[in-house]
């Protein structure tokens, strides 16, 4: 990168902040025809099944990684009844493997169990599944197929379970008659916002930049992560820092940069975040370290006189947080322009450069 001296504490920062980024695992459970495959399409807006890396893991469990993500679905074999009590203990025993492992991003972090609402009725097999599963992982109950609004089975479910989550979901748009407008989608964000919950918080950011069912949920995590990164560095400026030892900053916003980027769906790469912070230090011929959040105060009324003195916990916080909401209306404007699609990690460079840029001249 032309111009900027690569500190080795920089690139270690990069290096240690990636690791962190967890996997999300999902497994998506139920009978035959209540439209699981539409559910996870949805979500995903992926065709997984023809995209995904399918592999068995089990005889009645599919494994799928979805593509250019960090999230990985286990589908079961549709739960027919006579078979039920089979793979319910098939689908138990792996769980319970899973979770075994001193990795979690091994393990299995959250259930759908998906019930059509066609059938109106719970099956004493479903009540048995969920109980069971339910001691292991967080179970979100998936009413699929939700076409009018008898909440008869959604009744049902929520007087049998006081734990596990309910949400009906219209998956995709459904025409019922001709001339009838058609049934539009919905409940969706309510899964996604449900399922970000029930996450440890290593899996969220993965499980959101991988959906692509609701935009505004990654801008609500984006907006958190900088309200985090903010408390992190207030922390780190209660003993006053000297303006020219501002670095002690920079794992901090090295950070909030890859969670914030995470988040949004672009996979992480070092030399994508090298490049980042690079365009946001703007500060050609010097070292990144050295001088890299000295033009952000200039962003920040009143910050700007303090050039010399000292950085307190309120200079930092508000840094922090000028740098990362920034960052986030960048990407927000970057997603328009592209019609709501994820953009090249080229568009992202370019466009991060030409708005701070502005930024910096106006």
């Amino acid at each position: 990168m032309a111009g900027f001296q690569t500190d080795e504490s920089l690139l270690r920062n990069i290096d240690a902040e990636i690791k962190q980024l967890g996997r999300t695992n999902i497994i998506v459970v139920g009978r035959t025809g209540v439209g699981k495959s539409t559910l996870i399409n949805a979500v995903f807006k992926e065709d997984v099944a023809t995209t995904g890396t399918g592999s068995p893991v089990t005889k009645n469990i599919q494994k799928y990684a979805i593509p250019g993500t960090s999230v990985t679905l286990f589908d079961s074999r549709g739960l027919e009844m006579k078979e039920f009590k089979k793979i319910m203990e098939e689908v138990c025993s792996f769980i319970k493997r899973c979770q075994k492992n001193k990795d979690i991003n091994e393990h299995i972090h959250i259930a759908w169990m998906c019930i059509s609402h066609t059938s109106n009725r719970l099956e004493e097999g479903e009540i048995a599944f969920v109980e069971m599963i339910s001691k292991y992982i967080p179970v979100v109950i998936v009413i699929t197929q939700s076409y009018d609004e008898d909440n008869t089975l959604f009744n049902i479910i929520q007087q049998k379970f006081q734990d596990p989550k309910v949400i009906p979901v219209v998956a995709k748009e459904k025409s019922i008659r001709k001339g009838y407008p058609p049934i539009p989608s919905t409940g969706l964000p309510s899964l996604v916002k449900t399922t970000q919950e029930l996450l440890p918080a290593a899996q969220q950011i993965a499980f959101l930049a991988a959906q692509n069912a609701d935009f505004s949920a990654k801008i609500l995590k984006a907006h958190g992560i900088v309200g985090a990164s903010a408390i992190a560095a207030a922390a780190a400026g209660a003993i006053p820092i000297p303006f020219s030892d501002m670095a002690v900053l920079v794992p901090i916003e090295i950070g909030m940069i890859i969670s914030i980027t995470a988040v949004f769906g672009f996979e992480i790469e070092r030399s994508v975040i090298l490049a980042l912070w690079g365009i946001f230090a703007t500060a050609s011929g010097a070292s990144i370290v050295g001088l890299g959040l000295a033009s952000l105060l200039k962003f920040i009324p009143g910050v700007g006189s303090v050039a010399g003195g000292i950085i307190d916990a309120a200079v930092a916080t508000s840094i922090t947080t000028a740098f990362g909401e920034a960052y986030i209306g960048i990407l927000v404007v970057l997603f328009k322009e592209n019609n709501g699609a994820k953009p090249t990690k080229d568009q992202l460079l370019a466009k991060c450069k030409q708005e701070w840029k502005t930024k910096q001249d106006s």
